[in-house]
């Protein structure tokens, strides 16, 4: 109830640290901003019945189903990010101590009210407070650094590929927690070995067997832990794991308000040749310089050769109700994997992974498939499988970069059983298409998963240091859309059914970013 006044009071301080700070800024602080504006038709074939308003200026593109993989966002949303940072060593010998807070402000069109207004949303973006020794007094020492996240530690996660990163405030069941996120690391740092120990903990609302309704808050704990170290400066080989005491069951259940436990661990070996490996865009810290969301208007600087290849696995588990012993218990494997490759050879560009994603993998978070229950033995479940590849061309010399994109996928699924009745033909019951959280389709019962073919042309010309023009044009084919509508012209609700749309999607537009 108390989220508009808190909205407002963000908004408000926003507008004053924008007006003082050109008055009060010292080295190291400074903005982030991402403005896009679009002209789009997401689908030339279709009309408003099926989904697709019409061309419009402001209107979304479509990505691929697998465009987005490895990036908290897609790089095309306006944000901006207003960053104060301090940084001083003046005290004690070879002691460090810096310190950001970072707002993140996100400009979006509200669901709902006014369409013709905008709304802002304010978050945390992963303030710190860090304090680090360093081993002697070489340009880049071994350091021992205490890193402390007093509003949210996203930042702070296991796994390498954000897609199948894990341990961040989902650890802890959304629905349920009080309270921020919050937590800290202690890290070890050589050159590019490294390794680290942290904890998280939260607030969550727990409702038990005879309470009626009311819950407790109690304090929930988590801890990681990884290292890395490289061969030869050629192969990185990483490995980290975790445990969370996540929340509590809900369900009215023998087991209602116990906890829920989680564990899992991820290993990535890269091989890099021309390059360093790095941390990905979504966990480093903010330091002096604003942090680059990989997106088009990332000046192109490809005249050299980089090779980047490697091979991800996570595996989790987390304990659910047993679907088949009546007040017991089970632990769910979850599973995921990425091959991938970066090369890099003058001005030409080439990228390509190859994901494995299983269905408790794709619905870890909520928690499961049905939530806070394990898949009964009778379900059929496919994970998910897909590739994308990319190849573009930089002409250096008039600032143009064309590409192309290639994607196949095979979305996750969940097969219910047959209804088997003796002497009775048996009912197929339906297939359900599990795209991501919470986004699924239902298909036609006794119908199957078919694959999701997919391609994009785009043309990125850079005006400037700070505008880039993007345009595109793509191709999809998705055979597992479906939609409800009356079965044989009668009017009776209970007899609607399930029928496909048309799988084809084209559509185009064009895109300017700005960045300062």
């Amino acid at each position: 109830m108390q989220t508009r006044p808190l909205t407002r009071m963000w908004i408000f301080s926003f507008f004053v640290l924008c007006y003082f700070l050109p008055h009060m800024a010292v080295a190291g602080d400074f903005m982030d901003v991402r403005l896009s504006f679009k002209f789009f038709d997401d689908d030339f074939l279709h009309d408003s019945k099926d989904g697709s308003p019409g061309i419009e200026f402001g209107r979304d593109d479509y990505l691929l189903p697998s465009e987005a993989f490895g990036s908290k966002y897609t790089g095309r949303e306006t944000q901006a990010r207003l960053v104060l940072y301090k940084k001083l060593d003046d005290l004690w010998p070879r002691l460090v101590t810096e310190a950001a807070i970072v707002l993140r402000y996100n400009v979006f069109v509200p669901e709902s009210g006014k369409a013709s207004n905008a709304a802002v949303g304010v978050e945390d973006d992963g303030s710190y407070i860090r304090v680090a020794y360093a081993f002697d007094d070489s340009k880049k020492p071994p350091s021992l650094a205490l890193v402390l996240f007093p509003f949210s530690s996203d930042r702070f996660r296991l796994g390498y590929t954000y897609d199948i990163t894990w341990g961040g405030p989902d650890a802890f069941i959304e629905a349920q927690r009080v309270r921020p996120t919050t937590g800290a690391k202690l890290e070890y740092k050589n050159g590019e070995n490294y390794a680290f120990v942290g904890a998280k903990s939260t607030e969550v609302n727990v409702k038990r067997i005879g309470q009626g309704e009311i819950s407790t808050p109690e304090v929930r704990w988590g801890g990681l832990a990884g290292g890395g170290y490289d061969i030869l400066d050629m192969v990185l080989l990483e490995a980290g794991c975790g445990y969370f005491n996540r929340g509590a069951f809900t369900r009215e259940n023998p087991v209602m308000g116990k906890p829920m436990h989680s564990w899992g661990i991820s290993a990535r070996a890269t091989y890099h040749l021309g390059q360093k490996v790095g941390l990905p865009v979504d966990f480093r810290l903010y330091r002096n310089n604003p942090e680059a969301i990989e997106e088009a208007v990332k000046p192109e600087k490809q005249a050299s050769f980089g090779l980047m290849a490697g091979i991800e696995y996570t595996h989790l588990e987390q304990v659910l109700i047993d679907p088949v012993v009546s007040g017991g218990t089970s632990w769910q494997p979850a599973n995921a994997g990425n091959i991938f490759m970066r090369l890099r050879l003058w001005n030409f560009r080439v990228t390509l992974d190859m994901v494995y994603r299983d269905v408790a993998f794709l619905q870890f978070d909520q928690p499961s498939f049905e939530t806070e229950t394990d898949f009964h033995p009778d379900f059929k479940l496919k994970p998910e499988l897909f590739a994308v590849a990319g190849v573009d061309y930089h002409f250096e010399s008039i600032h143009v970069t064309p590409g192309l994109l290639l994607s196949y996928q095979r979305p996750a699924s969940v097969s219910l059983p047959s209804l088997k009745t003796e002497g009775m033909q048996p009912i197929e019951k339906p297939t359900v298409v599990v795209r991501n959280r919470g986004d699924w389709d239902i298909l036609p019962a006794g119908d199957s998963v078919t694959a999701i073919l997919s391609s994009k042309l785009t043309l990125k010309v850079q005006l400037s240091s700070m505008l880039t023009v993007l345009a595109e044009a793509y191709l999809a084919i998705d055979n597992n859309k479906t939609r409800y509508t009356l079965k044989g012209g009668d009017s009776n609700p209970a007899t609607w059914t399930r029928i496909y749309q048309d799988p084809y999607i084209f559509g185009a537009g064009i895109i300017f970013f700005a960045k300062f």
